[in-house]
């Protein structure tokens, strides 16, 4: 095991370790996903973000409503069978 030292703006550290604690992980835990996932993905990993209830619901409803995302209507379950089969 080694030690990293850097420099990050206060507001910055404290910010992070907001989201990390909701998230139920140390900064320690944090630097090391991120860099784990940097060498997998050889380069920087994609971002995560903690969201909201309320944001996570939106995005739902959103994809409900979409008609790709609906199954037509059957007038048997026959008929329900044959479309799941197809």
């Amino acid at each position: 095991m080694c030690t990293i030292t850097c420099k990050v703006d206060e507001e910055v550290k404290t910010s992070a370790e907001a989201i990390f604690d909701a998230l139920g992980i140390t900064m320690s835990a944090a630097i090391n996903m991120f860099l784990r996932a940097s060498i997998r993905e050889e380069g920087l990993p994609i971002s995560t973000k903690l969201k909201t209830r309320d944001e996570l619901i939106l995005e739902r409803l959103k994809e409900a409503e979409d008609p790709k995302n609906l199954s037509p209507e059957f007038s048997s379950m026959e008929e329900a069978k044959a479309w799941l089969n197809a």
